[in-house]
């Protein structure tokens, strides 16, 4: 998902669309889906038994350095470590 695709499915200019973004929801797309990358990540990390591998790439993370840094920055912890951490959602 790009934001040069998005634009285009919608026949709007992709520097409207990212307007959009950062007005409504308080980042740019890019941010934006790399939140959704991480979230679906967490999730993964919480409640189920994939390898980290398995899981930055499932994600859509180009690379591990790529996530890790990501993973880290939003949560503080390493993906290794929010895993021992966090108790899977019932």
């Amino acid at each position: 998902m790009t934001l040069e695709r998005i634009a285009r499915e919608l026949h709007f200019n992709k520097y409207y669309i990212s307007r959009i973004f950062t007005q409504r929801l308080h980042c740019n797309f890019h941010e934006y889906i790399n939140r959704l990358r991480l979230d679906y990540a967490a999730r993964q990390l919480r409640d189920t038994d994939l390898h980290i591998t398995d899981i930055w790439q499932e994600a859509g993370f180009e690379s591990q350095k790529t996530f890790n840094r990501t993973f880290l920055a939003c949560y503080r912890m390493t993906p290794s470590q929010y895993r021992k951490v966090l108790p899977p959602i019932s």
